[in-house]
């Protein structure tokens, strides 16, 4: 059973699309929670292939393909061979660091003994070097690596064992951290990744740090970001990759809550937070000019209806 994520229904009226991944009827689903039949992992193997950052190939097919076959790299650049590898990527952790670190690194911890670890993620993703630090992963720095056996994970399914391997690297990433004292924190994304710019940040930042929260930037250093995001309760956010520090920076059993622009609406995190027994929150922030004004009232009435419910079935359990 998933539990539904918070969110006040006269908000479907704001939304007005949704991610293009996605449809209405799916997020529907996703934030009423109820029984979910989750698919299984599994690891395959595909002989003789190359791996690269736009997926992996071999002389008859390509598998977890993102973009085209990059020939012209492949043979003007030296590619590094082994024996065995083991490719974590997906076609959307390629593409979005939230599920490079949610998705891919995860799934990272299925290597066996004597493999190369493949994580061939977009360079400019600053963090996504340190995660793999922190992590305690350590993959090859060579963008293309051919192997006699590459082996593969289909690791969607947010099965129990996958519950417990993003659970395990939350354990390892706080092991090495000092709880916060804050009460919550606004992570800022102002004008990073996709245009989903927030004209009204700097009040929704004033009126949350008056409530005890810190305010914390996403193009901060990663160790001085967890830092500030460590073991709090609850976290704010505007939806899009960086809700992965909130995931694996707050407590075990925080509160999420999202911003969604209502031309873009996506609840994938209410399908992503119960690996950590955290719950979802979001909120639809109406389109303005130059982007997104969220309305603050209620933005605070919903934290609060939330941690409150949240008090109370955590009470009846």
């Amino acid at each position: 059973m998933q539990a539904p994520a918070y969110m006040e229904p006269s908000d479907w009226d704001r939304v007005i699309g949704v991610q293009p991944s996605t449809n209405l009827d799916n997020e529907r689903m996703r934030i009423a929670g109820g029984l979910r039949q989750h698919g299984g992992t599994i690891r395959y193997r595909l002989g003789d292939a190359l791996a690269t950052p736009r997926g992996v190939f071999s002389f008859s097919r390509s598998l977890q393909r993102h973009g085209p076959a990059p020939l012209q790299p492949a043979l003007a650049n030296p590619i590094q061979r082994t024996d065995r590898a083991f490719f974590p990527m997906t076609p959307v952790a390629m593409a979005y660091f939230g599920h490079l670190i949610n998705d891919s690194l995860p799934a990272s911890l299925l290597i066996q003994p004597g493999e190369t670890l493949c994580l061939p993620y977009n360079p400019s993703w600053h963090h996504g070097r340190a995660y793999c630090e922190l992590f305690g992963l350590s993959p090859s720095p060579a963008p293309m690596i051919h192997a006699r056996e590459m082996w593969l994970t289909d690791d969607r399914g947010m099965n129990t064992h996958r519950h417990a391997r993003t659970r395990a690297l939350h354990a390892k990433l706080h092991s090495g951290l000092e709880p916060s004292r804050h009460s919550g924190a606004f992570l800022r994304r102002g004008t990073t990744g996709a245009k989903r710019d927030l004209i009204n940040e700097n009040a929704v930042a004033e009126v949350l740090a008056a409530r005890g929260y810190a305010i914390c930037d996403v193009t901060s250093p990663l160790p001085e970001l967890l830092a500030t995001l460590a073991q709090v309760p609850v976290v704010v956010t505007v939806e899009g990759s960086q809700w992965v520090h909130a995931h694996f920076g707050a407590a075990l059993g925080a509160l999420i809550v999202v911003i969604n622009p209502c031309d873009t609406f996506n609840a994938l995190i209410a399908d992503m937070v119960p690996a950590l027994d955290q719950r979802m929150a979001t909120i639809v922030a109406d389109k303005a000019e130059d982007g997104y004004h969220v309305d603050v009232q209620r933005l605070v009435a919903l934290i609060d209806r939330a941690q409150d419910d949240m008090v109370r079935t955590s009470r009846l359990s």
